[in-house]
């Protein structure tokens, strides 16, 4: 599926974080997002869980849902909730050092 290289393999390269993410590999975390294709979704804060008013992806129709996103394994969304666990650490590319 081309589409997951957009999403995955590409944004992972430019962040210098292709050691780690952006495949599914013995080795990479194991970030997921699994999506329903018979479904479709129109993006907006409330969709995304986000605070934020405005993004960049606000009003963009997919033909695609969201059902389930795993962080290194772990289900973080499922069946529209939220999980209480935080398993969220700071990545950052290789060679780059923390300030």
């Amino acid at each position: 599926w081309l589409a997951a290289r957009w999403v995955s393999e590409g944004p992972a390269a430019l962040a210098g974080l292709s050691e780690s993410k952006g495949r599914i590999a013995p080795g990479y975390d194991a970030d997921l997002v699994v999506v329903d294709p018979k479904q479709s979704t129109t993006f907006s804060p409330k969709a995304m869980r986000s605070r934020q008013k405005h993004g960049a992806l606000q009003g963009l129709k997919v033909s695609f849902a969201i059902t389930s996103v795993y962080l290194r394994g772990v289900p973080i969304y499922a069946n529209g909730r939220l999980s209480t666990r935080s398993t969220g650490r700071m990545v950052r590319p290789a060679g780059v050092p923390i300030a």
